[in-house]
């Protein structure tokens, strides 16, 4: 395997998992193992190379690209085409809008048992485990890959049937995570992106050190966040802002799409920018929180409870980890810090999703209520509004594809 510099200057360790790569080193590092341990359903996407001795690893495609010194393009890595196609997509948006709400649920009942998902009306996230170069490969959820092997280690016993033991359980690893997390990392400044119950249920964990801890919300949720604050003698907690939000420029944009190597749609990863300045106003010694995919296990949610439950996890490793998780990956490469979701610790997986049992939730189900109550150690008043941001505008001109290619080969070209 042609590399542009030796192994040696390359940091090396004997076992590492997806979640480490995140924490322990700067953004697009590569790191030689190995051993290469998937966390958290695959939450925090790597991507790996093997020479058949050891695994190179990064959170970057294309910084893998550079240690190998060239493009092998994969004729089978086709990302849709996210900022064209938003025109279509914003038509047929709009036309299902203008249907009875009885009409909306049959037809997303319908999809649902046809295809096993969500109906998307809007492609926002690329469901594939295939990258731009031959060579370079996407951990899979549940994976451990060795130099010579990749083995799949998750089977779900659906044992845990009781919502009260599910309610203590969650509680109980949410504390224990986040204060691991404190004790790992005493110095730094914990910022906690919230809108709704998920990161909110983050902010309600009682902390070692609450002067380390913050609150980033914006717009439409901020004023929410706020009074939901003052409702429940939470006021004093710090809230950062960012400078002011802005239009992001074309070399942003460009950037966002580097760092995301093309798994999702970058009109729906919001505030990055303004989340770097506020990295850069504590030198980048801090970590980001945020509530990944909890709702799906704590409330209903059609796409996932209306499934048989043995295909329930196959929409966490498969959807989540391709559209959420490309948001931790993209955060972490653009931003420089660790997006932490403590929903996907190896803890909880461990101890309570893998025991989960989806038909625990009904319609109107939602015992995310119970964990505040757990956490805070009182009843907390709950806000019903919980608005979801307009995505970014971007000229449909802007080929988010051929852009990343044409980086990659600038890229190669400076070498």
């Amino acid at each position: 395997m042609e590399k542009k510099r030796t192994s040696d200057a390359i940091p090396c360790v004997e076992e590492i998992t997806s979640e480490a790569v995140y924490l322990n080193y700067p953004a697009k590092s590569i790191i030689r193992t190995s051993r290469l341990v998937d966390s958290g359903c695959g939450i925090y996407p790597v991507f790996y190379v093997s020479d058949r001795k050891e695994i190179f690893v990064s959170t970057s495609v294309i910084s893998l690209i550079e240690l190998l010194g060239s493009l092998d393009l994969n004729p089978h890595f086709r990302p849709p085409d996210f900022l064209q196609k938003r025109e279509k997509s914003h038509a047929i948006a709009r036309m299902k809008a203008m249907l009875p709400p009885v009409c909306k649920n049959a037809i997303r009942t319908v999809a649902i048992k046809l295809a096993g998902k969500e109906p998307q009306w809007e492609t926002n996230w690329y469901e594939s485990d295939e990258t731009v170069d031959r060579r370079i490969h996407k951990l899979g959820a549940f994976c451990t890959v060795h130099s010579h092997s990749v083995v799949k280690q998750f089977k779900p016993s659906f044992s845990l049937q009781d919502p009260k033991k599910l309610i203590a359980d969650t509680a109980d690893c949410l504390r224990s995570y986040i204060h691991q997390i404190e004790d790992r990392f005493p110095d730094f400044q914990q910022i906690v992106l919230t809108g709704g119950k998920d990161s909110q249920l983050i902010v309600l964990v009682p902390k070692i050190n609450q002067k380390n801890w913050h609150i980033f919300s914006a717009p439409p949720n901020d004023r929410l966040v706020r009074i939901w604050l003052d409702q429940n003698g939470l006021a004093e907690h710090s809230v950062v802002e960012g400078p002011g939000w802005r239009k992001e420029t074309d070399s942003e944009l460009r950037e966002k799409i580097i760092a995301s190597d093309c798994y999702s749609n970058p009109a729906h990863i919001r505030w990055l920018p303004e989340l770097r300045d506020i990295a850069g106003s504590f030198s980048h010694r801090c970590i980001f929180w945020t509530g990944t995919g909890a709702d799906a296990f704590y409330s209903f949610h059609p796409g996932f409870h209306k499934l048989a439950r043995e295909k329930y996890f196959d929409v966490h490793a498969n959807r989540v980890r391709s559209f959420q998780g490309n948001y931790h990956q993209t955060f972490k490469n653009f931003v420089g810090a660790a997006l932490l979701s403590p929903y996907h610790s190896d803890d909880i997986w461990k101890r309570v999703y893998q025991h989960y049992d989806p038909s625990l939730i009904g319609q109107q189900v939602d015992l995310r209520n119970a964990i505040g109550a757990i956490l805070a150690g009182r009843e907390i008043e709950w806000l019903k509004e919980n608005p979801s941001p307009e995505a970014i505008s971007y000229p449909s001109s802007v080929d988010c594809f051929a852009l990343y290619k044409r980086s990659i080969q600038d890229m190669l070209n400076r070498r």
